[in-house]
């Protein structure tokens, strides 16, 4: 995004009300996040220039939602497990990155193909960069790039309970999908989606395009991210698809020991 393009992204954005609540909410956080040994609610309260009502009605409230915790003797508020939380799981999606990076250029080289790294993040389905073997080095997107929630994205309602996928298909309707007239009606996805679970592998062609994707598991069983293969399905020999399966198979398995040890 161009200097001029930030600049009026942030005019537009400053024309909006800001709630004042939230704002120092988010200040308090702040404040609090920069010293290690925490803060006195005096302390913050000097700190942010609030009335000490003001910033005890906040304080608490962070600490019951647990985005603040209150020590004592001395009392003092520190970064609660809910922030903490979410350091660790960014620290993780980094840690991801790194490891994925290389294996994933392997793979597009190996395979001849468009090979991406995905994840389910804040309830979307995102990739998080994308090698082909023309490049030198994939593209990042800093921000995301969502995945197709019908197409290879697909393989990540295989691993969500029934509420995220509820949860899933209300943002994104298979009816207002063009992959419905591909899956049919929601039963018969679910009956797809019960394979793609038990195989640990999603195929399809589509558009002219051999299209795979296999999960990225924790110890535990948990999905931590797909790894998909995209290349046109007319350059294939026949025997090609099954090569290009095991090596997608083998990349992931590669970045799930990988994550595993760190």
């Amino acid at each position: 995004m161009s200097g001029i393009a930030v600049l009026l992204v942030g005019c537009v954005l400053s024309k909006y009300k800001k709630i004042q609540s939230v704002v120092r909410a988010l200040d308090i956080l702040e404040l609090v996040g920069s010293c290690e040994a925490g803060l006195p609610l005096h302390g913050i309260a000097h700190g942010l220039g609030l009335k000490k009502q003001t910033a005890h009605g906040l304080v608490r409230t962070l600490v019951i939602k647990r985005y603040l915790q209150r020590t004592s003797s001395p009392i003092r508020y520190k970064l609660g497990a809910v922030m903490k939380g979410l350091r660790v799981r960014h620290a993780k999606w980094n840690r991801l990155l790194a490891i994925a990076t290389p294996v994933v250029m392997r793979l597009s080289r190996q395979a001849n193909g468009s090979a991406s790294l995905g994840q389910y993040l804040a309830g979307e389905a995102i990739t998080r960069f994308q090698a082909s073997p023309a490049e030198q080095m994939p593209t990042k997107y800093s921000r995301g790039w969502h995945m197709n929630p019908y197409g290879t994205g697909l393989l990540l309602q295989a691993y969500m309970d029934e509420e995220e996928i509820r949860e899933f298909r209300h943002r994104q309707p298979l009816e207002e999908s063009e992959a419905q007239c591909y899956w049919g009606t929601s039963a018969l996805l679910d009956r797809c989606l019960g394979i793609v679970r038990q195989e640990g592998l999603l195929t399809m062609v589509r558009d002219g395009l051999f299209r795979a994707a296999a999960p990225i598991l924790a110890p535990a069983g948990d999905l931590v991210g797909v790894l998909t293969l995209v290349r046109p399905f007319s350059q294939m020999p026949p025997t090609e698809a099954d090569r290009c399966i095991s090596l997608l198979r083998k990349a992931a398995g590669q970045i799930a020991e990988a994550a595993a040890r760190t």
